[in-house]
């Protein structure tokens, strides 16, 4: 039997030490105290990650809640400080029809005052530029106080300004033509002077001079 010249070998790969007399293995104690200590370094790491992320996740939590109660603050305040809704329904209601009201009566002293009916030209955007309003409203205030629109309350100017000639001439008893009354009125064609002048009083011109003439 071949003689071992030495009775121990050391195992560098796994840090050990065999006896060939006795056939022992003996782990080198300074190992297993390193290996010891790793684990415990290892387990502080993890247990220090987890403590951050723990912390990490309050924060951004407590950023985020921050952030929406700002926010729900600020459309709290926008809410509160909006005009329109500090004013009451009635209240807004009022507002505007006093509004309707002025334009109404600017626009009436404004129409009589000049006589803008009488050009055949008027449109309702002149009138809107004029009084310095909108369409809405002025379409509103008609209603309101006319129940009609832009182009029927001109037309009630112009036929009573038909009618006033009519009279006017029969009284003086001067000769006139009807079918030249119509733009002195500030109708653009005979046809609409004669089809709006009996929608809005039930009788044609000319049986109208012939009433006014009996009387």
């Amino acid at each position: 039997m071949q003689n071992f010249t030495k009775s121990i070998v050391h195992n560098t790969n796994h840090n050990s030490t065999y006896n060939v007399e006795t056939g022992e293995v003996v782990v080198d104690s300074n190992v297993n105290v390193s290996f010891d200590q790793q684990s415990v370094r290892k387990k502080k790491s993890s247990t220090t990650h987890v403590f951050i992320l723990k912390r990490l996740s309050a924060w951004i939590l407590e950023k985020f809640k921050a952030s929406n109660a700002f926010r729900y603050q600020s459309n709290q305040t926008t809410k509160i400080c909006n005009p329109n809704e500090l004013v009451t329904k009635p209240e807004r209601q009022e507002v505007e029809s006093a509004k309707l009201k002025m334009i109404y009566e600017q626009m009436v002293r404004s129409i009589e005052s000049r006589e803008l009916f009488l050009d055949p030209r008027l449109t309702q955007e002149d009138v809107i530029r004029y009084l310095g309003t909108n369409r809405r409203y002025l379409y509103e205030a008609l209603k309101m106080y006319c129940n009609t629109n832009f182009k029927g309350f001109i037309n009630m100017y112009r036929v009573r300004y038909a009618q006033s000639l009519i009279k006017n001439k029969i009284a003086n008893e001067k000769d006139y033509l009807l079918c030249d009354i119509y733009v002195d009125c500030g109708f653009s064609t005979n046809e609409s002077f004669y089809r709006t002048f009996k929608n809005l009083t039930g009788t044609s011109p000319g049986k109208y001079a012939e009433e006014i003439s009996l009387k």
